[in-house]
């Protein structure tokens, strides 16, 4: 019976064969699993091997590249290409088996090749204008809402486009509008910046110093080379204003005039720090070009270590020991560029006390210590501004030209104007400028002054040309002396008068303006007649303080002329004749007057002029 199991196998492996040619698997047969032991193993055989041919055709298919309607998640479909359309459908193509298709899960929503537009019509975020800006880097933690670039406009240059046509065809020009440039201040130079700066206030130097680098320097300059506080009565922003100094060499280095009203000393009462005193010290040691130099009184520990060579020294103090000045006068002997010395507050009464308490003899000082100066100071010295007790001591051997006294006592006090101005007289050099100042803390009366004035007409009134006199009392009396001592100054060119406080009233009405020859019934001229007629002076009020008006003849009087003027006048009349030398002349009120010689029909005529008013 082997040629029946023989049959059976063939029949088997032909169906086998066939089952793997159209790629099926045949479910086993009934009467087959019933079979014996053999029959069983030689099923389980060709199913195994039917099995694993079938898994291998479809791994070779899955594997060979195919072109795939729908890509992955991340895929994205061209535009161009044939596959991006409308058409969805699944089936199987005849070339594909429906058992090999992979079909696409469920529930993950639109393709991405379906959701992204075409590239055509992509939104164009163009940069051209518009740039990322770099996040700063900060070490707190950063605030997550932000996004990581922000953006900010870039300016765009504005292209004027037009077009013109000619011969059939037309052509674009094209014109950059460029924005404006801004001065190159690193060309201009900083003498011409320095020049400019000094005609600004101290309020517009401070803003002007913060414009640019360029500006800081001359800023400086012109901020610093004259520092002038002695408005400022707090201690504590003067000690500010010191440290500073003392504290930048540079800037210390630039100052070039300092003034100030208080200062630390040993015995003063201000309310300064302990360490003020070293404040100072430091910051005048520091200003080696200083030159010009203001303290409310003579302090040693603050001048001790100093090196600048000063111009100008000036003391703001009221009274002076004998002591104290020879101290001051000891440390300006060491300064031989000292051309200025003023003392505008000092009393000399206090001098005349010397150093063991006892007064003497003449508080006049008609016998002064000698000793105060050494001979061999102040050798360069032009100007000096003091009392008359330091006058007759400094003056003589020195080469004064401009002198200012200050007149405190009276001649019932002691007071000598004749010795005072011989002793002036021996100045190395002939004295061209005086200046006779009436102190206002004491009483001075008139006589006292006016043998002070005719004194220095007596001995300087040959090589004097500028006469000042600061007044006190009444304007008459003081054109009343002007008038009697006038005539001893004869080459005096000069004459102001000037006050700093208000006048006294007077004690008789002013004298009336002296009427016209002319008959009151005689109508007034017409103004043609008066411009026509030269001799006539006419007053007009000037525009500006700088312009000129008309001439006027000594003998003729209008009455356009304001009668503050013309009262001027009269006595500008009557000075002219006294001294022929005097040109220019500045009242009590401020008005200024120019006097000249008329070359008309009178020869050697003076003619008035009214140029304003002089502001202090």
């Amino acid at each position: 019976m082997s040629f029946l199991s023989r049959n059976k196998s063939k029949t088997l492996s032909s169906s086998t064969h066939l089952d793997k040619s159209l790629g099926l698997s045949t479910p086993p047969r009934e009467h087959e699993e019933k079979g014996g032991p053999n029959g069983g193993s030689i099923r389980k055989r060709l199913s195994s091997f039917t099995l694993l041919g079938t898994s291998k055709r479809r791994n070779a298919s899955s594997s060979s590249p195919k072109p795939s309607k729908s890509g992955g998640v991340g895929y994205t479909m061209s535009a161009t290409s044939s596959l991006y359309s409308r058409d969805y459908s699944r089936s199987p193509t005849p070339e594909e088996p429906e058992a090999l298709e992979i079909r696409r899960p469920s529930g993950l929503g639109r393709r991405a090749s379906v959701m992204l537009p075409d590239e055509g019509n992509v939104l164009d975020i163009s940069n051209a204008t518009r740039r990322p800006l770099r996040r700063q880097l900060s070490a707190s933690a950063p605030d997550l809402s932000l996004p990581l670039f922000k953006w900010e406009q870039v300016p765009v240059v504005v292209e004027d486009t037009s077009s013109v046509h000619s011969d059939s065809t037309f052509t674009t020009t094209t014109q950059k509008k460029s924005l404006p440039q801004p001065l190159d201040f690193p060309s201009m130079p900083p003498e011409l910046l320095k020049s400019l700066f000094a005609y600004t206030s101290r309020r517009d130097l401070v803003a002007i110093s913060l414009v640019c680098r360029t500006f800081v320097w001359p800023a400086r300059q012109a901020l610093y080379a004259h520092l002038h506080i002695q408005d400022i009565k707090d201690p504590k922003r003067v000690e500010m204003c010191m440290a500073w100094l003392a504290s930048r060499q540079e800037i210390a280095n630039i100052v070039r005039s300092l003034s100030v009203s208080i200062a630390p000393d040993v015995a003063s009462t201000n309310t300064f720090t302990p360490t003020a005193m070293v404040t100072f010290a430091i910051a005048l040691t520091k200003m080696v070009n200083l030159e010009s130099l203001t303290l409310p009184r003579f302090t040693p520990h603050l001048l001790q270590h100093t090196t600048f060579q000063l111009k100008r020294f000036t003391l703001l103090c009221e009274d002076m020991p004998l002591n104290e000045c020879r101290e001051t006068f000891s440390w300006l002997s060491h300064q031989p560029h000292v051309i200025s010395i003023s003392f505008p507050n000092l009393v000399q009464d206090n001098l005349s006390q010397v150093s063991d308490g006892k007064p003497l003899d003449n508080p006049g000082l008609r016998d002064p210590p000698t000793d105060i100066i050494p001979s061999y100071g102040l050798q360069s010295l032009s100007h000096f501004h003091g009392p008359t007790s330091l006058a007759s001591i400094i003056v003589p051997a020195r080469p004064i030209r401009s002198l200012s006294l200050t007149i405190h006592t009276t001649l019932y006090d002691g007071l000598r104007p004749s010795a005072l101005m011989a002793s002036v007289q021996q100045s190395k050099t002939p004295i061209t400028s005086l200046s006779v100042i009436a102190s206002g803390q004491k009483k001075v009366d008139a006589r006292s002054l006016e043998r002070v004035l005719m004194s220095a007409g007596a001995e300087l009134g040959q090589t004097l040309q500028s006469l000042e006199i600061e007044w006190i009392l009444e304007d008459e009396l003081l054109y009343k002396q002007i008038h009697t001592v006038l005539p001893r100054f004869t080459a005096l060119r000069s004459l102001r008068l000037t006050r700093r406080m208000p006048p006294p009233p007077p004690r008789s009405p002013p004298p009336s303006l002296p009427l016209p020859t002319a008959a009151l019934s005689t109508p007034p001229p017409s103004p043609s007649t008066l411009f026509a007629n030269s001799k006539v002076f006419v007053f007009t009020p000037p525009p500006s303080p700088g312009s000129k008006l008309l001439g006027s003849s000594p003998n003729r009087i209008s009455l356009d002329v304001p009668l503050p003027r013309a009262h001027e006048r009269s006595h500008l009349i009557a000075w002219s004749k006294q001294c022929k030398t005097l040109r220019k002349v500045v009242f009590l009120s401020g008005a200024g007057w120019r006097i000249g010689t008329s070359v008309g029909e009178t020869i050697g005529a003076s003619t008035f002029t009214y140029v304003g008013f002089n502001r202090p």
